[in-house]
């Protein structure tokens, strides 16, 4: 609680802050960064959120969103303080963190299990559901009054980050916060609608070529499914569009570990899922990491050598958790 309030007062004495968050961002990273810039903003501060991506479709209908820049090398850095949000390290900040490192403070606010304590004021807790359950916490402790676009903002970090509830990260405390955002106007039907009850036809078309790829091996125990440049582009689809692919491998009964294997940026990004097991520590062995559960990383090979890295790194990690 002393971190934050530090963070508090240095926000509060902030003209401008920069917020940023990483790389192929999900519903906890805009939803969060948006929240605080709505909440910085009801202050009198002003605040510019720079991703080194687009905002994914799903996301756009979020108050604000439309103010979200992405990086670019002419962005003047004149900022007094900087927030990075669900970011576990540096890197995963991609070409913002050129930005937010030449900040003269450095604030740190992420739940990741795996985060390197990188700024200046670190707020980190992986007991938390989300990003946006500490968010709440330093918006309320900066004295800002909820309004509907925050509270809008931060129950769609909530649901997406905890699979509507039913990840294992979801806490008595997830559910007090999301009650408070209903309470203050949170827009829960037009939540469900855009993120949980609408795909393009583009998305629905790249699900079926990605469960066409779909393998079961280490006698059941692990599943994957690979995305490829090609069928990207043969759906008309965006790298974006492959949030929560990861999940069809993963509800297969039997399987312990559920892969996506993505051609991105001439490397394989690889999205680790597990029912029990820490893939946080295996996607750590490629130089990755993330939640006890969900986790991430880059290898860099051919399709084909990544495939057969990574299923080796999870069967390795069964046997010896077993």
């Amino acid at each position: 609680m002393m971190v934050m309030s530090e963070i508090v007062r240095i926000l509060k004495s902030s003209k401008k802050v920069l917020i940023v968050t990483h790389i192929s961002p999900d519903g906890d990273g805009i939803g969060s960064t948006l929240a605080l810039l709505h909440g910085l903003n009801k202050l009198g501060i002003e605040g510019d959120i720079v991703i080194d991506d687009d905002v994914p479709g799903d996301f756009r209908f979020l108050p604000k969103s439309d103010k979200i820049l992405k990086y670019s090398p002419e962005i003047e850095n004149h900022y007094d303080a900087a927030v990075a949000i669900d970011c576990s390290d540096e890197g995963r900040m991609g070409r913002a963190e050129e930005l937010y490192s030449k900040v003269p403070v450095k604030i740190n606010v992420d739940h990741h299990i795996s985060n390197t304590m990188y700024a200046d004021y670190n707020v980190v807790d992986s007991n938390s559901g989300a990003c946006a359950e500490l968010v709440y916490q330093l918006i309320k402790l900066l004295g800002v009054e909820f309004d509907n676009r925050i509270a809008t903002c931060l129950y769609c970090s909530l649901a997406t980050d905890t699979g509507r509830f039913m990840y294992g990260n979801t806490t008595s405390i997830t559910h007090e916060v999301a009650a408070d955002l209903l309470n203050n106007g949170a827009d829960l039907r037009k939540i469900s609608e855009e993120i949980f009850e609408k795909k393009t036809l583009s998305q629905v078309l790249l699900i079926c070529e990605a469960l066409k790829t779909l393998r079961v091996v280490e006698d059941g125990s692990i599943a994957y499914i690979v995305v490829t440049k090609a069928m990207l582009e043969k759906c008309g689809a965006k790298p974006s569009d492959t949030e929560g692919l990861v999940y069809y491998p993963r509800c297969i009964d039997g399987v312990e570990i559920g892969l996506l294997f993505k051609e991105e940026d001439g490397r394989i990004k690889v999205s680790f899922r597990s029912k029990a097991l820490d893939v946080s520590k295996v996607a750590a062995v490629f130089g990755g990491g993330g939640h006890v559960l969900a986790s991430g990383c880059f290898v860099e090979a051919p399709m084909e050598e990544a495939i057969e890295r990574v299923v080796r790194a999870c069967a390795d990690a069964i046997k010896g958790g077993r």
